[in-house]
């Protein structure tokens, strides 16, 4: 919260407040009210709650609407990012207001299309909710804009740092956000890796061809953000090649049937053909997610790295480019050094894991959560009003990360066992008639006596 410049909070009862006036941003506000007015003709042409939930947040940047399990689902299948108005939702409406304003192809005329294609361009940024992201990718194409306009050759890097300069400029700790770090990471993998990716493969055919630079674009993209999305997520889906290859395009079609959706919804005729269209093209895309989500082995999750593993990590990856782009040996004798590295660092951290004992108490509103965790299995000693929401954000990623190999949520014979066990000294003690069991495991209860005096490491 800190990071989003939010330093304390409080909770206050439904009918202990109320608004008494707005003095926010006059243009943000508008973009609010232009977005919730969007939000209000998807509800009224699609039904299904999910089609509409994914399309408030495919187009207008409002996640809110979408649950859990569907978070999950495309979380699983590498395509959550288009879940998030990003460089691709704004390079789709860039595409669009390019063709759409050709027509203005005098040379008197072109300032004017510059100046209106960048105007729609930004004002998608607003009604989407302005986020890194998308603001970098407006800025970018700013840029490209206007030295075409002056007939100039821009520079992807330095578009990409004027991006970044202006962004932390507006507020340093964007630096800290997640969708600002995994954006520029993003596009300068897809500047540095994709064209050597490219080249691996050489085709004549059109259509093989464009294949081949989505798969390049996509590749790059992922190599790039592998290490902040293992260090972030802990986890990396093994088909993010296939399901991208299979999402992406379908996106374009709903980004475009959307647009066309909120011009033409008074249009009795047309919104049935485009409505009809949205809803096949979302059917779709639910199930191919939930096909890809459904094979054995498509994700790896529970993945647990330090912060001086992700420094070793994106050495590898930028090595592995710089050997690709110039073919040097010594990127690869470097690349080799790093991966002996990040191998040495995990095994001493797991020899660590498995040799420790240690007993970890929980701080959960509302909720009480006593843990002994000894090598690679734990033991819960009380989990009053424990849910397994809670359990899966706050204890299940420090054990993972201890090496704890059941994660599922340990279940308590006794619910006021907190009471059952002390600590004297460099001891842990428990209760003889004490008992704790996993549901994975139900003779852990028997081995539990095993437990019953435990030394604390200093």
């Amino acid at each position: 919260m800190q990071n989003r410049n939010i330093q304390f909070q409080s909770f206050v009862s439904t009918n202990r407040w109320a608004i008494v006036g707005n003095r926010g941003n006059p243009l943000l506000t508008y973009g609010y009210k232009i977005r919730e007015k969007c939000k209000h003709v998807i509800a009224q042409q699609l039904h299904d709650a999910q089609h509409i939930a994914i399309l408030h947040a495919l187009v207008l940047g409002d996640k809110s609407g979408l649950d859990l399990e569907l978070k999950q689902t495309f979380t699983d299948t590498g395509t959550m990012h288009v879940l998030a108005v990003s460089g691709l939702h704004v390079g789709i409406v860039y595409l669009l207001t390019s063709h759409l304003l050709n027509f203005l192809f005098l040379r008197k005329l072109k300032l004017l299309r510059t100046i209106l294609g960048l105007l729609i361009v930004w004002s998608f940024a607003l009604v989407s909710g302005l986020s890194p992201s998308v603001c970098r990718a407006c800025f970018m194409f700013s840029v490209l804009s206007i030295g075409l306009e002056l007939n100039r050759v821009s520079s992807t890097y330095n578009s990409l740092c004027f991006a970044g300069f202006v962004l932390l400029s507006i507020n340093p700790l964007n630096l800290f956000n997640v969708g600002f770090q995994f954006s520029f990471l993003a596009v300068l993998g897809i500047v540095v890796l994709q064209k050597p990716i490219r080249n691996v493969v050489t085709t004549e055919n059109y259509v093989l061809g464009k294949l081949a630079d989505l798969l390049a674009v996509s590749l790059s993209a992922q190599l790039a953000t592998l290490p902040l999305g293992l260090f972030y997520f802990g986890q990396f889906p093994w088909l993010f090649l296939v399901s991208n290859l299979l999402v992406i395009p379908v996106v374009t079609i709903l980004v475009y049937a959307s647009i066309s959706l909120f011009i033409c919804h008074k249009l009795p005729i047309v919104v049935d053909i485009i409505t009809k269209t949205l809803e096949i093209y979302l059917w779709f895309v639910l199930r191919v997610t939930e096909l890809i989500q459904s094979i054995p082995l498509a994700l790896i999750n529970n993945v647990s790295i330090t912060s001086i593993e992700l420094c070793l990590l994106f050495g590898i990856i930028w090595s592995l480019g710089a050997y690709m782009l110039k073919k040097s040996i010594q990127a690869l004798v470097v690349m080799g050094l790093l991966c002996l590295g990040l191998i040495g660092n995990q095994g001493i951290r797991r020899y660590q894991n498995v040799t420790s004992t240690e007993v970890i108490r929980f701080d959960i509103k509302n909720a009480k959560c006593v843990i002994l965790r000894n090598g690679q299995t734990s033991y819960l000693l009380s989990n009053e009003n424990m849910t397994s929401k809670k359990w899966a954000f706050h204890c299940k990623p420090y054990l993972s990360f201890k090496g704890v190999s059941d994660l599922a949520m340990p279940r308590s014979d006794n619910q006021s066992m907190v009471n059952a066990f002390s600590i004297r000294q460099d001891t842990f003690h428990v209760s003889n008639d004490s008992r704790w069991a996993n549901e994975r495991s139900p003779r852990s209860a028997e081995r539990s006596t095993l437990f019953q005096s435990v030394y604390l490491p200093r």
